[in-house]
């Protein structure tokens, strides 16, 4: 069999029983080349009878544990080939016991999956997988069986060893995939959804790798959810997982999969919205589903996220998880808590966390933190991030570049605190315009057109229409009075952008 690939099989891992940089000796050697002899349907007997040969003397070894494992394994693989399969037997269990033959072929490319590869190879887990929801049970069967496959996990890291997918990390892995799920919370990773042509994983996450507890806490809750949503639609099943999502990466997958089921934006909003004030009614501010319902425009979170900043900060807390909300679709009460909030610790770790948020986010609410960053001396050294970041957030090019000299650093330091001195207005009225829904911005932008309307009283009345909206028709004034060829409205949006830069 060909295919193995998903989710959780992908691990580069780091195994908890090996030294973090044992090293690579005579047994790391032998379960390495047996590992590979089998992932190419070598003979199982002949693998044991090497791996006791070398058993055979007291090695002193790092990777000796692994070695007794490996032939432990191998006998109870050996014990199930050889014991027949009865031909009357349920497909979908024949199907799930051919799973220990399972080998690879080119399913993953450094560590990573290719997911064009699965159904395009033949074989128990592409067949296990085009059973569809009948095959469910007999795969949450056996998520706590590991017995050894044919698929060797290469090494990738130091101190990563030879290791064999078990057919516990196979099964959760075609569930995964056929519903598009994570059901593991990859605790240290960020997932992408998975119409992504790759996958990336992080350590730790396979079945068979997690201790007794969080397996069976898992195994339950999975369980649970078939239980539960078994004759459901799939959005139902998706729901389900945001509600009882173990962490926020796999709430986050499982709400970009909602979304990429075409319910359509009106419904997909309405389920988050639902989901959310169900969290809320728990005393629980739930960021995955604001940051969704801000893409969508329903920024009634942010007073919500706004005051547990807050409380979070003046108990010396962390703010990382609300940061990028807050810098995202924040107005100016956010960005100066912020800037406040920064301030205080200009040394912490959380500090240096940010200026990734920061760049990450590429949203103009960013440009004045990490100007603050800049300021303050680049705590934790990553200048070269800031100033990066902020040409691309504001679409200026300073001259830098990563590889020049420190007094060319200052010297971009220079114009880029020019830039800033003559146009700290505009960010935050950027920012804002970009904030607000469509339906909004189409009005503003019409009372703008309506600037030089050849009729003098509804001129007037769009003038005094912008400026009473203050700050959220600032930009698109400020863009008129660049732009626009029409001389009367480039004057009359100057006006209204000095009337306002005095009000600030």
């Amino acid at each position: 069999m060909r295919q193995i690939f998903f989710g959780l099989c992908l691990c580069v891992m780091t195994s908890s029983a090996f030294a973090a940089e044992a090293p690579r000796d005579e047994t790391f050697q032998a379960l390495a080349n047996e590992f590979e002899v089998l992932s190419k349907g070598g003979s199982r007997k002949e693998s044991l009878k090497n791996l006791q040969e070398v058993a055979k003397p007291q090695i002193d070894s790092p990777w000796r544990v692994e070695l007794l494992k490996a032939i432990c394994d191998l006998e109870k693989a050996i014990a199930e080939e050889t014991a027949p399969i009865h031909p009357a037997e349920d497909e979908i269990r024949r199907l799930v016991t051919a799973l220990r033959d399972a080998t690879p072929d080119g399913t993953f490319v450094n560590g990573t999956l290719v997911r064009g590869h699965f159904l395009s190879m033949p074989g128990p887990a592409r067949d296990l997988f085009l059973k569809g929801e009948k095959a469910v049970p007999c795969l949450i069967d056996v998520l706590d069986d590991d017995t050894m496959t044919r698929f060797y996990q290469h090494c990738y890291l130091p101190g990563d060893g030879p290791e064999m997918l078990r057919r516990s990390d196979i099964a959760l892995s075609i569930l995964e995939e056929m519903f598009h799920l994570q059901l593991i919370e990859q605790y240290q990773g960020i997932s992408k959804p998975k119409t992504d042509a790759y996958w990336h994983i992080v350590p730790n996450c396979r079945m068979s790798r997690l201790d007794l507890k969080e397996r069976c806490d898992i195994i339950n809750r999975i369980r649970q959810w078939w239980e539960e949503t078994a004759d459901q639609p799939i959005e139902q099943k998706m729901i389900w997982q945001i509600r009882h999502a173990a962490g926020f990466s796999s709430k986050r997958l499982a709400i970009q999969n909602l979304e990429a089921l075409g319910l359509g934006a009106a419904k997909t909003l309405s389920i988050l919205q639902t989901l959310y004030r169900e969290q809320r009614a728990q005393g629980t501010i739930d960021v995955e589903l604001a940051s969704f319902m801000a893409k969508s425009g329903d920024l009634t979170p942010l007073d919500d996220m706004f005051h547990e900043a807050v409380n979070l900060s003046r108990n010396n807390l962390s703010i990382l998880r609300h940061l990028e909300y807050l810098t995202r679709y924040g107005g100016k009460r956010e960005s100066s808590f912020l800037r406040r909030h920064f301030r205080k610790t200009p040394l912490s770790h959380e500090r240096v966390r940010a200026v990734h948020i920061w760049a990450d986010a590429l949203t103009p609410g960013a440009i004045p933190l990490l100007f603050d960053y800049l300021i303050d001396g680049s705590p934790g050294g990553y200048i070269d991030t800031a100033l990066t970041s902020l040409q691309k957030i504001a679409e200026v090019d300073f001259g830098f570049t990563p590889t020049m000299s420190a007094e060319q650093k200052n010297e971009v330091l220079a114009r880029a605190w020019a830039w800033w001195r003559s146009t700290h207005f505009e960010i935050p009225w950027k920012a804002e315009w970009e904030r607000l829904p469509q339906k909004e911005r189409a009005t503003i932008e019409q009372w703008a057109a309506s600037l030089g309307d050849p009729s003098f009283e509804l001129r007037e009345k769009a003038a005094r229409e912008l400026k009473s909206l203050g700050s959220k028709a600032a930009w698109i004034c400020l863009v008129h009075s660049r732009e626009n060829p029409d001389l009367e409205i480039r004057q009359r949006a100057e006006k209204i952008i000095e009337d306002l830069m005095r009000e600030e």
